[in-house]
């Protein structure tokens, strides 16, 4: 039941995303009425519409990875190193987000520095998870020896 509660949430923020890349050039729009830090005019849509089309892209990318992850957890092949190059990926997907994030928190709408600072975190917590798993892996591999 969780795991289809998880799809459910992944295939519920895929719509959502991909939405909001529909919507791409209004909500850019709304965007450019809050002041910025740097950059103005028609230089700072355009970083803006790009920069959030590349940030949709990282989140397709991720969303598909995190359910390809939960698809092969929930055959239950937990402690696998698919799962740990899964979480790698995740972790690397979400970072460059988080980096993209950040330089458009710097030049064009401070707001995005909060999700640049959460996202990071975020990638703290997953590769906490992926050292784990690593770990759990190696101990798995070392017991199967010794049977």
């Amino acid at each position: 039941m969780n795991f289809r509660i998880t799809r459910l949430a992944i295939a519920a923020m895929t719509v959502l995303c991909a939405g909001m890349c529909a919507a791409g050039p209004r909500l850019t729009t709304f965007v450019m009425q809050r002041p910025t830090p740097m950059i103005n005019g028609p230089v700072r849509f355009w970083m803006i519409l790009i920069a959030g089309y590349a940030l949709a892209a990282l989140a397709f990318l991720c969303l598909f990875s995190l359910y390809r992850l939960i698809c092969r957890i929930e055959q239950g092949d937990i402690f696998t190193t698919a799962n740990v190059k899964g979480l790698r990926a995740i972790s690397l997907e979400v970072g460059a987000a988080a980096a993209l994030s950040l330089l458009l928190g710097i030049t064009c709408t401070i707001l995005m520095s909060a999700v640049a600072v959460m996202a990071a975190f975020m990638v703290l917590i997953i590769r906490v998870i992926q050292h784990s798993f690593e770990r759990a892996v190696a101990m798995k591999d070392e017991l199967d020896l010794t049977i």
